[in-house]
């Protein structure tokens, strides 16, 4: 196991390469390269609610040695991140990054600040997919793609809470509104009083790099939440974790598959080799943590629950099984914690709020063997109000 601890002086208020001098806020450079970055993370404000927001955020490029290069963005809620091969892509309000042996920023159409889709194609295509809030009837995304010869901006119809990428077509996931209600009527899939979503929507957002909104179907489901902004699809089925809502209170975890092509959707309750429905350490009610595009390897599911615990589902038959624990210590009232699986590894980025201590931290993902931990003490200065968003590693 590789134990490393970064220390650099420099505040980090445009771009950093290692420890260098930090540069004048009002021209910050882009020179970062991926040489030797091992996994990136995004830092951004919140726009609304109790933390006033500077407009900032920040993705951090982390190296095999500990190091760092640290880039400024505007704000990102929910940032993501997209590797392709030795290329990273991001994107912030203004513009679209791709970070290989140089940066490359792309101006964009102006987005809104909340993100929920990103894809860096093969030939250079950065697709995102953003949040623009609720209007009359309905939520409206963002649909943008970008490249060097321009930005192409496209409004589609719905919250898409799940989305992932299949052979390069965006899907997503989100309740009937607008359009789709009155479409979900016509087909009877009535909408019920609960607690969370009882009918879900699969719709196809771009075909290639192309934007192509359409609807694959309406389900009707178990009253519920979901949240995966990199579900994995593997063979036209796209896969994502979800918690249904009991009018007990309880809550029980279920993976769901969707298949694109005729819209159908499979739901399985997670379980132990018993039988046993999975819940928290002291029987508590569950909480899922996080899944990745690769958190699905043959029939075996990878994720990790809001305990530190690290699982695999097969996904016949949603028998669950606890793979290990998660080394560092976390309180979801205050903490975050983002993960990233790739194909044999673990990716972990926390932040522990009160300590003030950012840590990454890889695990073998068949064994739990810590692999590398890394302590960014001045990134846990940075953060202050902030959160972390998302993590993605390189293979």
């Amino acid at each position: 196991m590789k134990k490393l601890w970064w220390l650099c002086s420099a505040s980090l208020i445009a771009l950093l390469t290692g420890c260098s001098e930090t540069p004048e806020p009002t021209t910050p450079t882009r020179d970062a390269t991926t040489t030797d970055v091992i996994a990136a993370f995004t830092i951004s404000r919140q726009q609304s609610g109790v933390v006033e927001s500077d407009g900032k955020g920040y993705v951090v490029l982390v190296k095999e040695d500990g190091g760092t290069s640290v880039i400024e963005t505007t704000i990102m809620q929910h940032a993501q991140l997209d590797w392709n091969k030795d290329k990273l892509a991001f994107s912030d309000t203004e513009n679209d990054y791709i970070v290989g042996t140089s940066t490359e920023v792309i101006p964009t159409d102006t987005k809104t600040d909340y993100q929920q889709a990103l894809s860096l194609s093969d030939d250079g295509t950065v697709i995102g997919l953003y949040n623009d809030g609720y209007e009359e009837d309905s939520y409206v995304e963002q649909l943008i793609t970008s490249s060097t010869k321009g930005s192409d901006f496209t409004e589609v119809e719905g919250y898409f809470q799940v989305t992932g990428f299949c052979d390069g077509d965006l899907y997503g996931i989100a309740e009937p509104l607008g359009k789709y209600q009155a479409e979900a009527e016509r087909q009877g899939v009535e909408a019920k009083e609960a607690d969370g979503y009882t009918r879900l929507m699969l719709n196809q957002l771009t075909s290639g790099t192309t934007v192509e909104e359409e609807n694959v179907s309406i389900q009707a489901v178990n009253s519920s939440g979901q949240e995966s902004t990199d579900a994995p699809c593997v063979d036209g089925s796209l896969y994502h974790l979800a918690s249904i809502y009991a009018d007990s209170g309880e809550t029980t975890p279920v993976l769901r598959i969707w298949d694109t092509d005729s819209g159908d959707m499979t739901e399985l309750e997670l379980v132990t080799a018993d039988g046993e429905p999975v819940t928290g350490p002291d029987q508590s009610t569950f909480e899922i943590n996080g899944s990745s595009q690769q958190s699905l390897r043959g029939n075996d599911f990878d994720w990790v629950d809001d305990f530190g615990r690290a699982w695999r589902t097969d996904i016949t038959t949603g028998i669950s099984q606890k793979l290990f624990e998660l080394v560092d210590s976390y309180d979801n009232s205050t903490d975050t914690r983002v993960v990233d699986f790739t194909e044999n590894a673990l990716t972990v980025v926390t932040f522990q709020q009160e300590a003030e201590e950012v840590r990454l931290v890889q695990y073998d993902r068949n064994s739990g063997e810590v692999l590398t931990e890394i302590d960014l003490p001045d990134i846990a200065k940075t953060i202050d109000d902030s959160s972390i968003w998302a993590v993605s590693a390189r293979d």
